[in-house]
């Protein structure tokens, strides 16, 4: 049967291969015949409610706003609100110019007491043990601290958590150390940039970069995500900016991605220029408008989707992977845009005050902002 399948024997094929939707609601899967003969090839009941709801979305979704808000006169951003926005764009936009703050998610009390920790407080276990060592704490007495706070399960659960968590953490704090980041509290250092229109971008960046070159040094217990990125670029032009004659550079560690074993590091240095603080403050300026353009208007520009729509990669898991989670699946997102589905939020058409160049207004804005990060910053293997 395999060789007759490599043989491209296209009866054989069709015989033993379903080519079915990605997802179990579509409708193609709850209809007799559609992808097998004769039945339909699920007979999920809560897969035909969402079929359902979905047939009873409107065609074609009313915007969010009639028209943008009024401009806002901000002659001094600060640094935080620059990393909030570029963190979270449309939270931005909800939060600081309408004021709206979003319900979190209520935790479900179990009536059995869990013994076990789930991901997310291993996740933060992980990271206490991470900050712990690198202010220069020993594991033991990490343990000691955190088994009399409560947060460490009982027993061989204990032993068990602690082998997982604890060789990870070690591996993180190896690669810190190799590209330079000191232990201890980081060097706080003021930031003041003037822009070419009068704008003051103030604030404070840490500084825990020792060797080759200065810099902030940011080590996460996470997979790698493209804010930190963004992160550690938006520091690094801010200090360009301000002390453009030092040799700058911008680290991020974190755990390794989905199915590597290597530590994921990131290290950026400006581009080499005659004036690199004339074009740290060009970038600068281009993000400054974003944020004043997504106080306006909950912008199209999301943290992971939009880095994978500008490398032309598939980037519908970064919009709802499979576990449920991903930029469409933000709070904040589904209130403006709705439960949508990658293909329509491409659907978006660009508006008159959008930035050139083609595209949909996604793509528009992703080019925007990433296409000056790859522009200002190079990454150091």
């Amino acid at each position: 049967m395999v060789a007759l399948v490599e043989d491209e024997d296209a009866t054989v094929r069709r015989s033993i291969e379903v080519v079915h939707p990605r997802h179990p609601f579509d409708e193609e899967c709850l209809l007799p015949g559609r992808l097998v003969p004769g039945r339909p090839w699920s007979f999920s009941e809560r897969d035909r409610r969402a079929a359902d709801r979905r047939r009873q979305r409107p065609i074609r979704r009313e915007p969010f706003l009639d028209e943008r808000l009024d401009p806002v006169d901000r002659p001094v951003v600060e640094l935080d609100a620059l990393h909030a926005f570029l963190r979270d764009p449309v939270a931005t936009f909800l939060r600081q110019s309408l004021e709206v703050t979003l319900p979190r998610a209520v935790e479900q009390v179990d009536a059995i007491l869990p013994v076990e920790p789930n991901g997310l407080e291993k996740h933060q276990i992980g990271q206490n043990l991470l900050d712990a060592r690198m202010q220069g704490a020993s594991v033991d007495r990490w343990r000691f601290v955190e088994r009399a706070k409560g947060t460490l399960p009982p027993g061989v659960l204990e032993d068990r958590l602690f082998d997982d968590v604890s060789g990870e953490v070690e591996d993180l704090v190896a690669a810190a150390v190799e590209r330079g980041v000191r232990s201890g509290d980081p060097e706080l250092t003021e930031v003041d940039v003037v822009l070419g229109d009068g704008t003051r971008i103030v604030g404070t960046v840490p500084l825990s970069l020792e060797g080759t070159g200065p810099g902030p040094g940011r080590v996460r217990f996470t997979r790698p995500k493209e804010v930190d990125r963004l992160a550690a670029w938006l520091d690094l032009m801010v200090l360009v900016a301000s002390v453009p004659d030092t040799p700058w550079r911008s680290v991020v560690v974190t755990r390794p991605k989905s199915g590597a074993k290597a530590i994921t590091v990131i290290e950026l240095r400006p581009v080499a220029g005659a004036d690199p603080g004339g074009t740290a403050r060009a970038a600068l300026a281009r993000v400054v408008d974003l944020y004043r353009a997504g106080l306006r208007e909950p912008l199209p520009l999301f943290p992971s989707y939009s880095s994978v729509v500008l490398q032309g990669k598939g980037a519908d898991g970064e919009w709802r992977n499979h576990d449920g989670r991903g930029d469409g699946t933000a709070p904040a997102v589904r209130l403006v845009f709705g439960d949508v589905e990658p293909d329509e939020i491409d659907d978006l058409s660009p508006q008159p005050h959008d930035p050139d160049g083609p595209g949909n207004r996604v793509e528009r804005y992703a080019r925007h902002l990433w296409g000056e990060v790859e522009r200002t910053a190079v990454p150091v293997p």
